[in-house]
């Protein structure tokens, strides 16, 4: 549903979903990557970042992330 909203433009709808996805597997990197660009996107690049950090701290070859973390 998250990326759903994401795509749509329904930042604050796809950060309400991503959250309950990083709340119930914190662990899953994909979920802290697409809460990042939700943040992004919504213009909170700091938050995005700190996402985007966690993600590769997971997953240290997510090329996703490596690739966000670069702009």
């Amino acid at each position: 549903l998250g990326r759903c909203d994401l795509a749509a433009g329904k930042h604050e709808d796809a950060l309400l979903s991503f959250a309950v996805c990083v709340g119930l597997d914190p662990d899953n990197p994909a979920g802290h990557l697409h809460q990042g660009l939700a943040h992004l996107r919504a213009g909170r690049r700091d938050r995005a970042l700190a996402d985007v950090d966690r993600a590769l701290g997971l997953d240290p070859a997510n090329p996703q992330a490596k690739a966000l973390r670069e702009t």
